[in-house]
Parts: C-alpha cells; structure tokens; sequence
C-alpha cells in the first residue's frame, strides 16, 4: 500500500489492519543493513507516527547482495505496549531478536523471536544458507564442531534462565522447522 508516496511493506499494513500491537517475523531473508533498517523504520513510521520499536536480527557478515541473506528476524512492537519496553536485543549471528518490557505491578516479561535453521550438517547445506553463516560464526568463535540447529535452542535456554532469574516470564515465537527435518530425515 503506498502512503504520502512511500511503499509500505505488506506485513506493517497487515499489523495494523488488525490492530496488532506486538509482531514477529522469521526467515526475513533480508539482510538488516542499516540502509534497510532505515527503510523499514521510515515504513512503520509512516504507519504509526506515535511511536514504534522494530528489534532486527540478521548474520553480519558483508555479502554481495543488498536485498537477500538467508534467515533473520524483527520484532515490532508499538502502541501502548512502548511504555513497558526496558530493553532490546538481538544474537550476534542473527538467530534471533528479543525485547524486554515491564508491567504496572513491576511484572517482567521478555518477547524472543527465533528463527532456527532447517539443514543439519549431513544435509550438505550450500555457502549462503543461514546453516552455513551460522556454522561460520560459531566456529569463528571458538566451538570446534558446530552445529546450528541445536546451538541456537542451548544460547535461547541461556537467554531464557538469565531473564528468568531476573523475574521475567518468556514468551517466544519461533520458526523451529522441525516438519521439515522429520519428514528429510525418515529415510
């Protein structure tokens, strides 16, 4: 939908036809430079001028390609819940994002959206895979024999037990693929 001129993505017009104040979205397949960022901010600024938080995840590795990388995620929140927002964060290799917000009676709650690869090693996943960055990344960063699909669900049990032991309850949102695995993985 065009608003004052401007593209407006698909999925902040759906967010605000139905009056949805938090959203998520896995496998962007976008990667979140911080020209589109910007675009994407300015977007959700033409839709909700009062305000809006957009946390953004994706492999930071530089890449030829402006408007595809495998993976990622943002999640939007705006309307009343921004005066609850405490904290934002993402993972370093763009697994996923995370938001931290506070209730009236001091009640924390930390929002997590994920995105879990769907290739396991013997899948002989390609070079621009989100398997493959991530494999990349958690080798460059010391572990010896990576394996994404089940390091992301150990650093979200981390993230999730710190939170907890700081008097947040989670909510998490998660493209997990798990259908895909078990039906490549039967034969």
């Amino acid at each position: 939908m065009s608003q004052r001129g401007f593209e407006i993505a698909p999925d902040i017009d759906v967010t605000d036809e139905l009056s949805i104040d938090i959203s998520g979205l896995q496998e962007t397949k976008k990667p979140w430079t911080a020209a589109n960022r910007r675009l994407y901010n300015q977007q959700s600024q033409l839709k909700w001028p009062q305000g809006v938080q957009n946390i953004f995840s994706s492999a930071p590795w530089s890449y030829d390609e402006k408007d595809y990388m495998a993976g990622g995620t943002i999640l939007s929140l705006h309307g009343r819940v921004m005066g609850r927002v405490e904290s934002t964060g993402s993972d370093k290799w763009g697994r996923f994002c995370y938001t931290t917000l506070r209730g009236s009676k001091d009640e924390g709650i930390i929002i997590i959206n994920a995105y879990r690869t769907c290739h396991v090693k013997t899948d002989n996943p390609g070079p621009f895979t989100s398997y493959q960055m991530e494999y990349v990344g958690l080798r460059e960063s010391g572990i010896k024999d990576p394996q994404p699909r089940f390091q992301i669900l150990q650093d979200l049990t981390a993230l999730i037990d710190e939170k907890r032991s700081q008097g947040y309850r989670p909510i998490v949102m998660m493209d997990v693929n798990e259908d895909w695995v078990a039906e490549s993985h039967k034969q």
